[in-house]
């Protein structure tokens, strides 16, 4: 399905995530052993968004201790209220991985800046 847009373009959806959300995520440990320091890459994603203009929010993609994908909200950026950081998290765990869903309940964790939304909740369980 093709969606008509005012600029004339085909209305194909890309989020992108500003370059120093990698680079915040390169200079991070290599291991996050515990609760506390995955929370601590969250809340580090969060307020790096709110210094540079966007929305406080942050989330990542663990497996065990290995971070697997990290993002940030880009509701303002890409003007699409689906883009909540723990949806782009997980959809960047996604091509990580390789498949179209994160076994949340296995290997997997989502940690978040801040409690998920009903939207970002239930993409858990899809």
């Amino acid at each position: 399905m093709s969606v008509a847009r005012p600029d004339g373009g085909s209305g194909g959806i890309v989020i992108g995530l500003p370059g120093w959300v990698d680079d915040l995520v390169r200079d991070a440990p290599t291991s996050f052993d515990d609760d506390v320091s995955r929370m601590d890459l969250a809340i580090a994603l969060s307020r790096a968004s709110l210094q540079r203009g966007g929305a406080p929010f942050g989330a990542a993609v663990f497996a065990g201790p290995k971070l697997v994908a990290a993002g940030v909200n880009r509701v303002q950026a890409s003007g699409l209220s689906f883009a909540h950081a723990e949806m782009i998290a997980l959809a960047r765990a996604q091509r990580v991985i390789g498949r179209s869903r994160v076994p949340i309940n296995g290997p997997f964790a989502l940690v978040t800046s801040t409690e998920p939304c009903c939207q970002c909740l239930g993409a858990l369980f899809f």
